[in-house]
Order: C-alpha cells, then structure tokens, then sequence
C-alpha cells in the first residue's frame, strides 16, 4: 500500500478569505498593542480619539465576524487538514524485519567520516556487512538507532561513530516538521521510566527515504505520525510502489 504521505490543498478562493481574516486580526492585535504601550508611556487620547477608536475597532469586528461565517465547517476542515494531519498506526502484519536507510552527510562530516575511516578508529558497524554505521540510520522490532551527527543540538564533540537509540516503546509523539528560518526536523518525544521526558530533533536533509521510515515508525514502531508537512517520493524511486519495503530486511 502506498501511503499518501502530504497535507491536503486549499482552494485558492478560500486561502484568499483565510488570508485575509488572518491579516485583519494581525492588525487588531497590533493596533491594540500600540495602544497600551501609548498609554504605558503617559500618552492621553481626547474623548474624541477615542470615539474614533471605538468606531474603527467596531468595523473591524463586524468584518471579522463575517469572515469567520463565511467560513463553513467543511472548509475549516479543509484548513485543518492544510496544516496538520495526524496517520495512524499501520497494520503490523505481516512484521517487517530491520530497516536501514541510507544517509547522506553535508559535506563537513562527509570528510570526519572519511577521514575517521581512513585513520582505522573504532566505528560503529551495522549489522549488514560491509556497511559504515555513520552513514545509515537503523531500526529493529525494539527501537531506532541512528547516527549523532544527525541529531540537531547534539553536543558539540560528537564522534561519527557515536548513536542515539530511542526505544519505541518510550515514543511518545512522532512529529514531521519544516521550518522556513531553520532545519526540516523530525521531532521524537520519548518518555522515560521516571516519567522525564526527552525531546530527539532529527534532521531530515540528510535522510534519503523518510517514507520508507515513516512506514516503519508506523507499523513497527506502532506509533501515529503528526505531519506538519509535506514529505514527497524518496529519491530515484517515484513511480515505484515496491519503495516502501526497498530498506526492508528480514
């Protein structure tokens, strides 16, 4: 089964009206806030003014208020559906076996890598011989297991070699997340047995097959997917509806 793994599309005519309900109520609140730093700062308005201010913020409001009518339950959904959709947890059988999934490190720790090779230092080595851990991302019936190089907020002297596991049975939110001043990240919560809680930011950039990963996540790992974005067809595999299980390994 080929999971549809993107946000739904808003019709232009009804991203137009929610555009501009959202510029509207941005004004007010700026408006508003101007008003209060005045007043802060020793600044008087005449009766007047403020009569002036009433009238205009009544306006406002009316405008406002059709707007928001104008706006039909299905539509909301439609907007809903635009920003978030929250997938399910996928059938786990049959029970697929270990996933690797191939990374692709920018170009500094493209070379730590290398050169940590190359110098014959201990690295991690996945269970598929011949394959350097640094460069893939693994998981199994128990949990994830990926490279710390890949982790955002990692500290600072990290090997290549050196990974973070997350258990799956300690997830407790799996989030699909893009940011326009920042990394793409998926974004892991996981609960520990004292009940602190710890927070897996994981970039997407360097992962080649993210389905492929999500799936697993979702039947595996048994846990449902918050998509806050849209994530399109792994590289070099569009149009093949064996992509899903191409990492999969009994």
């Amino acid at each position: 089964m080929i999971v549809d793994y993107t946000l739904g599309e808003v019709p232009k005519p009804l991203a137009r009206r929610a555009s501009v309900a959202i510029t509207v109520t941005m004004g007010c609140a700026a408006v508003v806030l101007m008003i209060v730093v005045l007043h802060l700062e020793g600044v008087r308005f005449s009766a007047p003014t403020w009569l002036t201010l009433a009238a205009i913020a009544g306006v406002v409001s009316a405008v406002m208020a059709w707007l928001v009518r104008t706006i039909s339950p299905e539509e909301r959904a439609i907007l809903r559906a635009a920003q978030r959709r929250t997938l399910p947890p996928l059938d786990p059988r049959p029970a697929p076996g270990s996933l690797q999934v191939r990374l692709r490190p920018g170009p500094i720790w493209r070379r730590r890598i290398e050169a940590r090779s190359e110098a014959g230092g201990p690295a991690h080595r996945s269970s598929v011989p011949d394959v350097g851990g640094p460069l893939f991302l693994e998981a199994d019936q128990s949990g994830l297991s990926l490279p710390n190089w890949l982790v955002e907020g990692r500290e600072k002297r990290v090997a290549p070699y050196d990974r973070t596991v997350v258990r799956w049975d300690a997830v407790t939110r799996f989030r699909v997340r893009s940011d326009s001043d920042g990394p793409d990240l998926f974004e892991i919560t996981a609960a520990d047995a004292d009940g602190s809680r710890a927070l897996v930011r994981v970039r997407r950039r360097e992962i080649t097959d993210e389905i492929a990963l999500l799936d697993y996540v979702r039947s595996v790992g048994q846990t449902p997917v918050d998509l806050e974005a849209s994530i399109g067809v792994a590289e070099g595999t569009a149009g093949d509806p064996r992509r899903q299980r191409a990492n999969w390994r009994g």
